[in-house]
């Protein structure tokens, strides 16, 4: 396999940074970003925001940190909501509406999975496109769940803050 450089986000949390980066290298996967839960302005209100992300496309990172959708739209509030994984390819005739939107194009195949805080999804790790363009397997999303759950205890651990 051949791997390709990858390029990160700046200003993303280290070890956030590092889950995101360790998922797309081990799947093979083009791209990926990990989108967490966070307050809006209003009381009480959440949506979800890209806290890091990692790229063969070296401008794509940049562009993605701290996008932000409301929980409802996309697979990853899909698999927040329901505390469960999900791997999809186009041939399923599912599309991501978030991900499509973030990458300026539907995706061939996605794998995504919540990031959890005790019983709590606090976020979700998700890749797009394998370098091979194979769907990903069964493998993978054990691997990126396995990830998802070091993800889910990070984000817990304190306030994540887009940089001034």
């Amino acid at each position: 396999m051949t791997t390709t450089p990858m390029t990160a986000t700046p200003h993303a949390r280290p070890l956030l940074q590092t889950i995101v980066d360790l998922a797309v290298e081990a799947t093979g996967a083009r791209t990926g970003w990990l989108a967490a839960v966070v307050p809006t302005t209003e009381p009480g209100g959440t949506e979800l925001a890209v806290v890091a992300a990692s790229s063969a496309d070296p401008d794509l990172p940049g562009r993605l940190l701290w996008q932000r959708s409301p929980i409802g739209a996309g697979t990853a509030s899909l698999v927040i909501q329901s505390s469960q994984p999900v791997a999809l390819s186009q041939q399923s005739g599912s599309a991501d509406v978030w991900a499509t939107a973030l990458l300026g194009r539907a995706p061939a195949t996605l794998v995504c999975v919540p990031c959890l805080a005790g019983e709590r999804a606090v976020g979700a790790l998700e890749l797009v496109d394998r370098d091979d363009g194979a769907p990903f397997g069964f493998d993978d999303v054990e691997l990126v769940t396995l990830l998802g759950l070091v993800a889910g205890e990070a984000i817990a651990e304190g306030p994540l803050v887009a940089p001034a």
